[in-house]
C-alpha cells in the first residue's frame, strides 16, 4: 500500500508539479530581464568611459609633446546651420578662453573662438563658410589656404597645379597664421 501511494503521489506531483515552476519560472525571468537592463546599461557606461579614456589619453600624449597650455573643455552645443557650423565649449574667459585661440583636439585641427563668455564659448569650425586658416602639405611644405566650400571636404587654395601635392599628403597648420601655431595637423 505504502508503495502503491507513494507512486500516485508521485505521479500527481509530476503531472501538476509544471504549475508551481510555471510562477517560478515566470518570477525568475522578470528577475533576469531586470537584470539584463541593468547590466545593458552599465556595459553602455563603460563603453562610453572606455572612448573617454582612449581620448583622455591621446590628449595627454598631445600635452606631452607640446610647448603650449591646453585648457580641457567639453562640446556641450553645435549648431550645424548649412554654412554657419560652430560648437559651444564649456570653458571660457575664467578659464583662460580668449577670442582667436584655437581649437585642437588630438587628432589635429577643430576651428577658432570666436566669441566668450566667463564660462562658455563659441568656436567656428572648419566647416564654416568664413573659416580661413593658413596651410601647407607637410610633405613637399607646399603653403596654401585652407577653407570650406560646402560639401564633404575641404580645399587648400592658392596652390599651383605644378607643384607636388599627392593624394594622401597630410596638411598640417603653416607658421604663417597669427591664429593657428604651425605643426598642428588639419588632414
Amino acid at each position: 500500500i505504502r508503495s502503491l501511494t507513494l507512486a500516485t503521489i508521485g505521479a500527481v506531483e509530476n503531472a501538476f508539479g509544471f504549475i508551481r515552476n510555471y510562477f517560478e519560472l515566470r518570477s525568475e525571468n522578470r528577475i533576469l530581464r531586470e537584470q539584463n537592463l541593468t547590466l545593458s546599461e552599465d556595459l553602455i557606461r563603460l563603453r562610453e568611459a572606455k572612448l573617454e579614456n582612449t581620448r583622455l589619453r591621446q590628449l595627454l600624449a598631445l600635452k606631452e609633446r607640446s610647448p603650449f597650455t591646453y585648457v580641457s573643455a567639453t562640446v556641450v552645443g553645435k549648431t550645424m546651420s548649412l554654412l554657419q557650423n560652430t560648437i559651444t565649449i564649456d570653458a571660457g574667459e575664467s578659464d583662460g578662453v580668449r577670442a582667436n585661440m584655437p581649437i585642437v583636439t588630438d587628432a589635429g585641427l577643430v576651428g577658432r573662438v570666436t566669441s566668450t563668455s566667463s564660462h562658455y564659448a563659441i568656436g567656428q569650425i572648419l566647416w564654416n563658410k568664413d573659416f580661413r586658416a593658413s596651410a601647407k602639405v607637410e610633405r613637399g611644405r607646399v603653403d596654401g589656404i585652407l577653407q570650406w566650400e560646402g560639401g564633404e571636404y575641404l580645399s587648400l587654395k592658392h596652390v599651383a597645379k605644378t607643384l607636388d601635392v599627392l593624394v594622401g599628403d597630410v596638411v598640417i597648420t603653416s607658421e604663417y597664421s597669427t591664429i593657428y601655431p604651425p605643426g598642428i595637423k588639419i588632414g
